[in-house]
C-alpha cells in the first residue's frame, strides 16, 4: 500500500502491585527482549502498552519521539500483553 510504513515501537511498562515481579514476569521478559533495558528484580510487571493512550503511550524506537506525535494522532485502540 502506498504511503504506508511499519515503525518499531516501544511499549510502555505498567508495574501494578498485582504484576510479576523481576525475571518471574513474561511481561518484564518481553520487554527486556525488545528493548534491551535490564529487568529491576524487585518491581512488578504486570502489563505492556502499545498506542497512544495518554497514561501510557508508547515512543518510536531509538528515540524519544512519543507515537502519537510520529503519527500526528491518537490511535483508536490500545494494544495490551
Amino acid at each position: 500500500m502506498p504511503g504506508v510504513s511499519v515503525v518499531d515501537v516501544t511499549p510502555k511498562v505498567q508495574q501494578y502491585a498485582w504484576g510479576k515481579a523481576g525475571k518471574d514476569s513474561a511481561v518484564a521478559s518481553l520487554f527486556a527482549a525488545g528493548s534491551g533495558v535490564t529487568v529491576e528484580a524487585d518491581k512488578p510487571y504486570a502489563e505492556l502498552w502499545m498506542g497512544t493512550h495518554p497514561s501510557g503511550p508508547s515512543r518510536v524506537s531509538g528515540s524519544d519521539q512519543l507515537l502519537r506525535d510520529y503519527l500526528e494522532a491518537d490511535l483508536p485502540y490500545l494494544f495490551k500483553v
